[in-house]
């Protein structure tokens, strides 16, 4: 079984109970797995992915997404089950399986599903930058993602992740080094409202080209 990424820039608009029409650019990543023909050596006809991603590409943008509140995340939700809807239904009738789907928005934050996951659940990612304490006289900037999980069969999402995530970091930005890892841990599965949760906390150091996962 060969497994392979293809990836294509989707923008999309919002509308509806906003305070203004919004746009957003994605780079969108599907994962597909195919047997490779004993025969030929061949696996998927990447020609063929390629045009299954254009053409959602087509569907996606020419279509009116509303949302019905300032926050989104039940708008994304229903933008990434039709694509995955979409996607699964072109690869299935080419024996070949959707394994991955990742919106990534431009501006460093994104949700994605896996075959890890059902189809009611999404993992939402935002990035947050912070420039640490002073360590040996050494400046250093961290990228920390945020990696929430939620599950839809708990109710519609309303939660800003981004407003929480800056509320995590404002509590623990001037400890020192060792105090904020401590701290940084034991966010991980904190829950919110939604009952969504914390799954993971990655943490990359910028100036010195090294990250932490947590847990």
């Amino acid at each position: 079984m060969l497994s392979f990424v293809r990836e294509i820039p989707i923008s999309i608009v919002i509308e509806g109970a906003l305070s203004a029409r919004r746009g957003f650019l994605f780079y969108v990543s599907a994962g597909f797995q195919a047997p490779i023909d004993p025969l030929s050596g061949m696996s998927a006809d990447l020609v063929l992915v390629d045009k299954w991603l254009g053409e959602l590409k087509s569907h996606l943008e020419s279509k009116t997404w509303m949302a019905e509140t300032e926050i989104l995340n039940p708008t994304w939700a229903s933008l990434l089950a039709e694509s995955r809807n979409f996607l699964s239904q072109k690869a299935d009738a080419a024996q070949v399986k959707l394994y991955s789907l990742n919106f990534r928005e431009e501006r460093h934050w994104s949700f994605s599903w896996d075959t890890t996951q059902t189809l009611l659940q999404a993992r939402f990612s935002y990035a947050h930058y912070l420039e640490s304490l002073p360590l040996d006289g050494k400046f250093e900037l961290l990228k920390i993602n945020f990696i929430w999980k939620h599950d839809s069969k708990n109710g519609i999402n309303q939660d800003d992740y981004r407003h929480e995530g800056f509320k995590l970091l404002k509590s623990a930005s001037q400890k020192t080094s060792e105090d904020f890892f401590k701290e940084v841990d034991s966010w991980v599965g904190k829950r919110l409202p939604s009952q969504s949760f914390l799954e993971q906390v990655k943490i990359e150091f910028l100036t010195s080209g090294h990250s932490l996962i947590l847990p």
